[in-house]
């Protein structure tokens, strides 16, 4: 047979199946749901309506053809979207999980969920899917499952359920890494129960996912709190300040809330890490150590005294980084900027043992030029023909005698506001 009429045949042959397909499809009744199922506890019944309308076309050119192009090449395989076979599968998972064949009710579940998608079949199935692996023991597939359902149908109707699990998973985790740690890149090869790496790393995923899945929920402060505390043992104090600080301001009903406030004042001394450094975690627990003493002053008992005691300490520590900046310019001969420095100390803190000795070094220094000599200045003037320090002197002279030659107005409110400057 020439190539054309075989082309023609199989065209003709493929337009009847088409065409009988759609005319038993339109015929014959559905197959009826899953129903009531006996499902194990905290298990919602996955119930899916029968007949339901498709979900719309993705939109975007891009997202379009690809969609397209993925649905095309399925249905050239058999393997397109096709209400029918999507319910037998459920049907078939269904019968599977009532047995507790769980892993292979999981999978069961996938498969009616890729021949439906866009449905509230294929929420279910993934749900179910979820559900099954959960109950398995392969909570690492139990996740994945659980977040992509979350990802395409972020107000799903399993969300309660969903968040539990994620929490139930991120316990577990947590709990195993503290009894059993592991560098984050040590491969797990035989235990389903685990991701393959970083337990703890996917366990605070899970906790995370039920705070932003569920922001209002029973659980949401308890994970971030549990998150907040892991780091705080793990030593990473960065990490616990930001979820502290997210009970504080996010959760005021949270009963972690003291203990976030007195906690997080631990963490920000210990992001402190010298007087050469940043001073702006002493600055943030001199804050929290006022608030926490004005917000919870009748509950504190002895830590009132705690807390009072390491303000004095805050304060003892901002005094020693400004009088180490003020030695720093001092022994570099920038006067200017060493006598800001030792008068904060004298102003800002006169009670520590530190005020004295800035005192008498600023009484010291006091003469001093503000910066040190320029010992390059001949290259100026080997260049440029110019005396960089010559021209700075003859700037002051000429400002100078301008605000002394300016003519005097009285101001009512400040009379010495335009009076001409000393120098």
């Amino acid at each position: 047979m020439p190539a054309a009429q075989r082309t023609r045949l199989l065209a003709a042959v493929c337009l009847s199946a088409a065409c009988f397909g759609c005319a038993w499809g339109h015929s014959a009744p559905p197959p009826p749901g899953p129903g009531e199922v006996v499902y194990d506890p905290l298990a919602p019944v996955a119930q899916v309506p029968a007949g339901e309308a498709r979900g719309e076309a993705p939109q975007g050119i891009e997202k379009l053809y690809l969609s397209n192009f993925g649905g095309t090449v399925k249905s050239a395989f058999g393997r397109g979207p096709d209400e029918m076979i999507a319910r037998g599968l459920y049907a078939e998972a269904d019968a599977l999980y009532r047995q507790r064949n769980y892993h292979d009710a999981a999978k069961k579940y996938e498969a009616a969920a890729n021949r439906l998608p866009d449905s509230s079949l294929e929420e279910a199935a993934s749900f179910m899917s979820g559900e099954a692996h959960y109950f398995a023991n392969e909570y690492s597939k139990s996740d994945d499952q659980y977040i992509a359902l979350l990802k395409k149908f972020p107000n799903t109707r399993f969300i309660t359920t969903i968040v539990t699990r994620e929490f139930a998973i991120g316990i577990y985790w947590l709990q195993y890494d503290r009894a059993n740690p592991h560098w984050m890149l040590t491969p797990n090869l035989n235990d389903d129960s685990r991701p393959m790496f970083d337990t703890f790393g996917y366990a605070l995923r899970c906790f995370d996912n039920v705070r932003i899945s569920d922001p209002r929920g029973k659980l949401a402060d308890e994970a971030v709190w549990i998150v907040a505390n892991a780091h705080f043992i793990k030593g990473h104090w960065d990490d616990a300040d930001y979820y502290y600080k997210l009970i504080r301001n996010d959760y005021p009903k949270s009963p972690h809330q003291k203990d976030a406030h007195l906690l997080g004042i631990q963490v920000k001394l210990r992001r402190y890490q010298g007087p050469t450094y940043d001073g702006k975690p002493l600055k943030e627990a001199e804050q929290l150590i006022d608030q926490t003493i004005a917000q919870f002053g009748g509950e504190l008992g002895d830590e009132r005294e705690r807390l009072l005691t390491a303000k004095g300490e805050v304060h003892a520590q901002q005094a020693l980084r400004s009088w180490t900046l003020a030695q720093f310019y001092d022994k570099g001969k920038y006067y200017r900027a060493a006598r800001i420095y030792y008068a904060d100390v004298v102003e800002q803190y006169p009670q520590t043992q530190l005020a004295q000795a800035s005192r008498q070094r600023l009484d010291a220094i006091r003469t001093e030029p503000d910066f040190p000599p320029d010992h390059f200045s001949y290259l100026a003037i080997l260049f440029d023909g110019k005396d960089p320090n010559k021209e700075i002197e003859e700037k002051e002279k000429d400002a100078a005698a301008v605000v002394a030659t300016r003519p005097l107005t009285v101001n009512a409110s400040d009379p010495s506001a335009n009076l001409p400057v000393q120098r």
